[in-house]
């Protein structure tokens, strides 16, 4: 069928102006309304680590007799996003020295955490927000507090003993995850013991530090 408005070269630019307003003015209203999930599903998710604050309670028994006293970090993923195949590794430790500066604590290898609860099939696994990483332990056995790795080397040395201060930087290793950066947490012991955690958090002091 014959058309003199589009046989004017004016008629196909008036076509094509008015499609290219439709579709800008369609991506606007997507932007306005799910504007901040797109930039973040295009970003991919961003894993942050906290502590996980357990006021209350006393300390867990354990079946050989001792008690012990568990810190335990969360996973901070925005908005409803998950990050597969995830792990947590230290990957490196400073302890504090008597005039108060850090040194290196020698590794030989990266040390993963267990997932809480404990799993010891769960190397790696698929986080949402929220969800317990174990950054070690406190037993009254003389060990002083230990990583919560699923491995301890020998002649690992970073323990935190009475009267010390270490600090284990973290790293989150998953698929699809913006890294981070450090994640680092300091501990700190005096030495002194108490069942009920209320009492035990003035003792075993817990502060996540921000990287230098």
């Amino acid at each position: 069928m014959y058309c003199p408005a589009l046989n004017q070269p004016s008629g196909w630019w008036q076509i094509g102006i008015a499609g290219v307003s439709a579709a800008i003015s369609f991506v606007i209203c997507i932007l306005a309304i799910w504007g901040t999930r797109i930039r973040a599903w295009a970003a991919g998710p961003k894993l942050r680590i906290e502590r996980h604050d357990v006021e209350g309670g006393e300390a867990l028994a354990l079946g050989d007799g001792s008690k012990a006293v568990f810190v335990l970090l969360k996973i901070r993923l925005r908005l409803e996003l998950s990050a597969k195949n995830c792990r947590i590794e230290i990957r490196r430790i400073e302890k504090r020295g008597p005039v108060g500066g850090f040194t290196d604590v020698p590794m030989f290898n990266h040390l993963q955490l267990f997932w809480s609860p404990a799993d010891d099939r769960a190397w790696e696994k698929t986080v949402c927000d929220g969800d317990i990483i174990e950054l070690g332990r406190l037993v009254n056995d003389g060990e002083g507090f230990r990583p919560g790795s699923r491995w301890t080397p020998i002649g690992f040395s970073g323990n935190v003993k009475p009267n010390e201060t270490i600090r284990y930087h973290l790293r989150a290793i998953a698929e699809d995850v913006l890294p981070s950066g450090w994640e680092i947490f300091e501990v700190s012991w005096d030495g002194q013991w108490d069942d009920h955690l209320q009492e035990m958090w003035k003792h075993l002091q817990v502060r996540k530090v921000e990287p230098p």
